[in-house]
């Protein structure tokens, strides 16, 4: 479990920034990965203005590797079904070895593809995808459904995580639609938790509609939104996720 974290960690450095909970992983599988983000779609574009990026990001344990030649050999292989250049870089750190290939599809949406080789000979594949200007949701739809039918092609199950972040829609929270109002109404959504800091106000909650669902420590939750504002310019940015954000909100 812990090596889940370290990879997801080494994952949201390459997304730049991190902003993850201290959660216990536990990632039950249910919905498409594709469904979880057509979920969030409608709510998205309730409370946020058209400018919104999409991240789509799978991290889970692949195959072990017998020596340094043979995980080379595997991650251009990877590169290769993910479509993905085979020029990928081999580093090597304290605890673990690492490799990266990355590329931007005909749609704009930017894929990375992290292979974490560790010294037991364990390993754990890490997929993100991100929208670009350019990339519609529809894309970026698409793009999860290819990268989902190639993980199990080679016997994977797909541990989605689906984020949104865009522009809070109206001048004031009081003026916006409430996210809250429309997760209860469709989603039957109930409320786990909030924290507030420094202008961000994060509330988690557990819905039956998203069977995917990992734990606070004390019970279920598979949905979070998030309200920051930029202390310069006021304007609020809003991130929602299943199951959980992990990017910097």
């Amino acid at each position: 479990m812990k090596r889940k974290w370290i990879a997801y960690a080494l994952c949201f450095l390459i997304a730049a920034g991190c902003a993850a909970g201290a959660w216990a992983a536990r990632v039950n599988a249910g919905r498409s990965a594709a469904s979880s983000l057509e979920l969030l779609l409608p709510l998205s574009q309730q409370i946020m203005s058209s400018d919104k990026s999409i991240v789509i990001k799978h991290a889970d344990t692949y195959q072990n590797y017998s020596d340094e030649k043979q995980f080379l050999d595997t991650g251009r292989m990877l590169g290769r079904l993910f479509e993905l250049p085979e020029d990928g870089k081999l580093s090597r750190e304290e605890d673990h070895i690492l490799y990266r290939t990355a590329t931007t599809d005909s749609h704009g949406a930017d894929l990375t593809m992290l292979w974490v080789g560790f010294f037991d000979h364990t390993s754990e594949l890490i997929l993100t995808g991100g929208s670009g200007p350019d990339t519609s949701p529809a894309d970026m739809i698409e793009l999860q459904r290819k990268l989902t039918d190639k993980l199990q092609s080679i016997g994977i199950k797909p541990q989605w995580n689906v984020m949104i972040q865009g522009v809070l829609a109206g001048d004031d929270v009081a003026s916006s639609p409430s996210p809250t109002d429309w997760l209860v109404a469709k989603l039957q959504a109930k409320q786990v938790e909030q924290y507030e800091d420094n202008g961000s106000t994060s509330i988690t909650y557990y819905s039956p509609f998203i069977s995917e669902h990992i734990s606070n420590g004390k019970q279920a939750m598979n949905l979070q939104v998030a309200v920051h504002r930029n202390s310069i310019t006021q304007e609020k940015r809003v991130t929602i996720g299943t199951p959980a954000i992990t990017i910097e909100y």
